[in-house]
């Protein structure tokens, strides 16, 4: 798997709250019992310790193979769950809504397929978001399969 992941602060706001991580575990077995985790959570804006708790919500989570996404910031927040097949090829892309305040779904599908993402991509391309407006906090990560297991 190809992974890379970029956060910033936009050109406004005066700390980043967003966090991503992720856990590929080394050990075979492990990997495909259990598979690995990515996560992206966005801070709760203008709240006390934003930043600390979406990086808790990525770091304290128990499930290591379940796509996780929850809009809102209601007491209450039920994710949505995916399935399917994963094949080689196939390409991830999480994000906070910071993203698409200064993207289109457009911009964001000919950036993934047209500019093969790479750390430098991101970096670059939060960049341009900024210089758009940037007044959120904007992180993207993104997963290229590789191979999948027998």
């Amino acid at each position: 798997m190809q992974v890379y992941g970029f956060s910033d602060k936009g050109s406004v706001r005066p700390t980043n709250e967003d966090y991503f991580g992720y856990f590929i575990p080394t050990e075979a077995k492990v990997k495909d019992k259990r598979g690995s985790l990515f996560a992206v959570s966005d801070g709760v804006g203008g709240s006390a310790s934003g930043e600390v708790a979406s990086a808790e919500a990525v770091n304290a989570h128990p499930n290591r193979n379940v796509l996780l996404k929850a809009i809102g910031e209601g007491p209450l927040l039920l994710p949505d769950f995916y399935s399917g097949q994963v094949k080689p090829g196939d390409l991830f892309c999480l994000i906070t809504d910071g993203i698409l305040e200064h993207a289109t779904d457009e911009d964001l599908r000919a950036f993934l397929l047209e500019q093969r993402p790479s750390q430098e991509r991101l970096s670059q391309w939060i960049a341009e978001l900024n210089r758009r407006g940037g007044y959120d906090n904007m992180t993207i990560l993104t997963v290229k399969v590789n191979q999948v297991p027998c």
